[in-house]
């Protein structure tokens, strides 16, 4: 309702079958899925078919980065955590209105790690975890990345590589889709 949406037309439920209902009767505009079995990951894949253009939102209890991109795989344009403070999830809802997405350091730090695995060091090495291809960042998300892994600010990010924060949180939404698209 922070939001400017009457209270009559936000919806709630956590039957799966009647969540798809109200969406197909409804066109929400910010559909948010607790992820925490692989039927949410269903519903998140059947949901992004039925309405694309929604905001749909992976809602997360912890910062668990395997399962975050298992749900942008899945359809997820981008994710939140539940355990987040009030304010700080407002926040990020609001970004994510604008059309960007936000991006923790511990997830940042993990697809740098994770997908910047040369492959050089992908023939080297016989670790699962590692062997994983590279995602062709830009120089401009590289940076990005670098600078949320170092906990970096949106804000500070912004200012440090002369953005507004409206073009950083779109070049992290631009990342997000790259890793849901990358195999």
């Amino acid at each position: 309702m922070n939001f400017g949406y009457p209270e009559d037309v936000i919806l709630h439920t956590s039957d799966l079958s009647q969540a798809t209902q109200f969406i197909e009767q409804h066109l929400p505009n910010l559909i948010l899925c607790a992820v925490e079995d692989f039927d949410d990951l269903v519903f998140l894949q059947s949901t992004q078919k039925i309405h694309p253009e929604a905001h749909l939102i992976s809602l997360h209890s912890s910062l668990e980065c395997e399962d975050i991109l298992i749900a942008l795989k899945s359809g997820a344009h981008t994710y939140l955590l539940n355990s987040s403070e009030a304010e700080q999830l407002a926040e990020h809802i609001r970004i994510i209105l604008r059309g960007g997405a936000i991006l923790h350091p511990q997830l940042a730090n993990y697809l740098l790690n994770a997908h910047l695995t040369s492959p050089a060091q992908i023939a080297h090495t016989h670790s699962t975890a590692l062997a994983v291809s590279p995602i062709p960042y830009s120089p401009i998300e590289i940076q990005i990345l670098q600078q949320f892994a170092h906990a970096q600010t949106l804000e500070q990010t912004a200012m440090l590589l002369q953005l507004s924060t409206v073009q950083v949180s779109n070049l992290v939404k631009q990342i997000l889709r790259k890793v849901a698209l990358h195999d």
